[in-house]
């Protein structure tokens, strides 16, 4: 039986005594509530043996009520802090005309500079299916509020780029705002301070509890975040993509990319002509190939923030010739090129050959103005031989690869070291650069 302390147990409880058959006495929870969770105790009754009656109670056993958390409730976000251009008068302008520049355009007669300013917003609750807009540099704050489950848990942050790359927070604190009476559990609250870039343009940011990160559904997320950047990342492709043009060439086409958000405008400019706009789109055409529209091309990109217009530029340099160099006439001068460094090598061998045996004679001894015998010299020309046959070796590769029409020339050639070599009686005379009979006197 209940006590009336338990009286609130009362049609929610079933309880069962000792039989003759079972010494175990049981309470059971039909219905589990909130205020359930207590310590409970069990009294008991009975007689000895002498006919005294005892009362005992058991330890006392605590019931704790456990609550799973749900899918948070929102997202809600605030810019804490905000970079914000402030415009001033100023009459000058300058035309952009660095290779790849960005810079705050003055052609609203407006001088820029950067101040800080901290901005207090209505918090917008970003998963109503609107779109938060931000700007580079914005410091936001992002709250994640929903039912944390008891014992209370906590949430876990993530930013899903438009790259499909995952950045995770989950050291951020989750603290406990109220109780959750009707389902026993509790509600909390997260912050995540971010500072916004240009790669967070298209991002989610996303909440969910700890403990149900795999469970299908239960995350609440923002709309893909819409960031204001200026302009950059400029870059020209050209079409067909060469060193040089001649007036062969249809066509050129110069295509300019820049990223930035708003979306950017273009305009081309000759770096001769800057007060000259060829292009307003992001395309140029050079439909007239010809010497003297030879030029650095630039492309101006823009974009306006807050009234406040953007530009950065890039160029490329565009060389048209009255006539490309054909591939036959490049091979001619390759094979030209190859030949000639052949013959010079061969007239460097003849002459370090022969100043070796000039040196080679000075110390030989003096009345020995001639050779003595024929294999004397035949040592002398068998050098000259090896000597010869070996730089011919090296270039043998060469000679090759050489035109056929080249042909006759290596065969004269070998045919002349051969010679050289070949009768022990001639002898190469340095004056004359002549093969001169050489007698045994």
């Amino acid at each position: 039986m209940l006590p009336p302390s338990g009286d609130y147990l009362s049609g929610r409880v079933t309880l069962t005594n000792i039989t003759k058959v079972s010494s175990t006495a049981t309470l059971r929870f039909d219905n589990l509530e909130c205020e359930d969770e207590k310590d409970y105790i069990c009294t008991f009754n009975y007689v000895n043996e002498f006919g005294v009656i005892f009362i005992d109670e058991s330890e006392p056993t605590r019931i704790l009520v456990k609550a799973f958390p749900s899918m948070p409730d929102s997202i809600s976000c605030v810019v804490t802090a905000s970079i914000r251009i402030k415009k001033q008068d100023n009459s000058s302008a300058n035309f952009p005309n660095n290779r790849n520049n960005i810079a705050l355009s003055t052609n609203r007669n407006s001088r820029s500079s950067l101040l800080t300013d901290t901005v207090n917003l209505t918090p917008l609750l970003t998963t109503e299916k609107s779109v938060p807009s931000f700007r580079e540099r914005d410091t936001v704050q992002f709250t994640c509020t929903g039912n944390i489950g008891k014992p209370p848990g906590r949430f876990v942050w993530e930013i899903i780029l438009q790259q499909r790359e995952t950045i995770v927070y989950s050291n951020e604190t989750t603290m406990v705002v109220d109780q959750i009476p009707d389902i026993c559990s509790y509600r909390g609250t997260s912050n995540l301070t971010v500072q916004i870039t240009a790669d967070h343009f298209k991002a989610k940011v996303r909440c969910f509890e700890e403990s149900q990160a795999d469970v299908l559904g239960m995350f609440v997320e923002t709309e893909p975040l819409n960031i204001s950047y200026p302009v950059r990342h400029i870059d020209i492709t050209k079409q067909p993509n060469k060193a040089q043009y001649d007036q062969k060439t249809t066509t050129i086409n110069l295509s300019c990319k820049g990223d930035g958000n708003p979306e950017p405008t273009y305009k081309w400019f000759r770096q001769e002509y800057t007060r000259s706009i060829l292009s307003s789109t992001n395309l140029y055409i050079i439909e007239d190939v010809v010497k003297n529209n030879s030029d650095v091309y630039i492309c101006v990109v823009y974009n306006t923030i807050d009234d406040i217009e953007y530009n950065a530029n890039y160029s490329v340099e565009i060389y048209i010739v009255d006539e490309l160099w054909s591939s036959k006439e490049s091979d001619s001068l390759q094979i030209s090129a190859e030949y000639a460094a052949l013959v010079i090598s061969v007239i460097c061998v003849v002459v370090i050959t022969m100043i070796w045996f000039g040196v080679r004679k000075h110390h030989c001894k003096r009345g020995k103005g001639k050779i003595s015998s024929l294999k004397d010299a035949s040592v002398i020309y068998a050098e000259v031989n090896e000597h010869t046959k070996l730089k011919y070796r090296l270039k043998n590769n060469q000679a090759n690869s050489l035109n056929p029409e080249h042909a006759d020339v290596k065969h004269d050639l070998m045919e002349d070291a051969n010679e050289v070599s070949g009768d022990p009686r001639f002898k190469y005379n340095m004056i004359t650069g002549k093969l001169e009979v050489y007698s045994n006197v």
